[in-house]
C-alpha cells in the first residue's frame, strides 16, 4: 500500500519532520498506518507553495511503531525529535493514547531539492481518476480531491523503484511509477518555499477511513 498525504506548516507542531522522515498521527489515522503500510512501501507528501500543490518528499517506510514503544528506546529519542514523541516524553500524551509514528527509511527516502508540481499531468501518471469539470481551475480540482489521503495498492503501480539512481537526480521511477521522466522535467512550473498556514497544534490531517 501506498499513501499520499497532506500536510500544513504548523509553527508548534512540525510533522511530518522531513529532515529526520519520520511522521506520526492519532486515532483513525494510526489505526490506518498500522493496517495498511508495510516494510518498503511508500508515503508521498505535498502541502500548498505558492498557491499550487507540490509533492516535497516521500518516505520508503522502514517500520511503523507506537509512539509510546518509541518514546521507550532510548535509541529511537537519541535519534528522532518528531512532535509525537515528543509529546509522550513529556506526559502530553500517554500510552492510552492510540498514536503511532513513521519511521521511514533514511537512505531510500528523500525530500525533493525540487517540489514537484501535483497537477493534471502527475494525476493522470498516478492514475488517482481525478475529474477536472469546467469552470473549475487545476488547482481548485487539485486541492478538494487531495484534501483527503490517497492510497494506491502496490498492484496498481508499474516498475519497482530504481534504487541505483543517484541523490542528484530523482526520477519518477523511483516514485515507482513506472514513468522515464524525471521530477525535474516534469515539474513546468518553479514554485517557491511552503505557505505557512497556522492551525491548532494539535491538528491533523484528514483520512479517507
Amino acid at each position: 500500500m501506498h499513501l499520499l498525504i497532506p500536510y500544513v506548516h504548523l509553527p508548534h507542531h512540525h510533522d511530518p519532520l522531513l529532515e529526520e522522515f519520520t511522521y506520526g498521527n492519532s486515532q483513525n489515522a494510526a489505526r490506518k498506518l498500522k493496517r495498511d503500510l508495510e516494510e518498503g512501501d511508500y508515503i508521498f507528501f505535498h502541502t500548498t507553495i505558492g498557491g499550487k500543490k507540490c509533492i516535497t518528499a516521500y518516505y520508503v517506510v522502514d517500520r511503523v511503531w507506537d509512539t509510546g514503544r518509541a518514546a521507550e528506546s532510548r535509541n529511537i529519542v537519541a535519534r528522532y525529535k518528531n512532535p509525537h514523541i515528543q509529546e509522550f516524553l513529556s506526559g502530553i500524551r500517554t500510552a492510552k493514547d492510540e498514536d503511532v509514528v513513521v519511521l521511514g527509511d533514511p537512505i531510500m527516502s528523500r525530500v525533493l531539492s525540487r517540489p514537484l508540481s501535483f497537477d493534471r499531468v502527475l494525476a493522470k501518471k498516478l492514475s488517482l481518476n481525478i475529474k477536472f469539470p469546467d469552470g473549475k481551475t487545476e488547482a481548485q480540482v487539485i486541492g478538494s480531491a487531495a484534501r483527503a489521503w490517497r492510497r494506491r495498492d502496490r498492484s496498481e503501480f508499474g516498475k519497482t523503484p530504481n534504487r541505483g539512481a543517484s541523490h542528484g537526480e530523482t526520477n519518477l521511477e523511483q516514485l515507482p511509477y513506472g514513468a522515464t521522466m524525471s521530477v525535474d522535467r516534469l515539474n513546468h512550473s518553479p514554485v517557491g518555499k511552503p505557505e505557512k498556514r497556522y492551525q491548532r497544534s494539535n491538528g491533523h490531517e484528514k483520512t479517507d477511513g
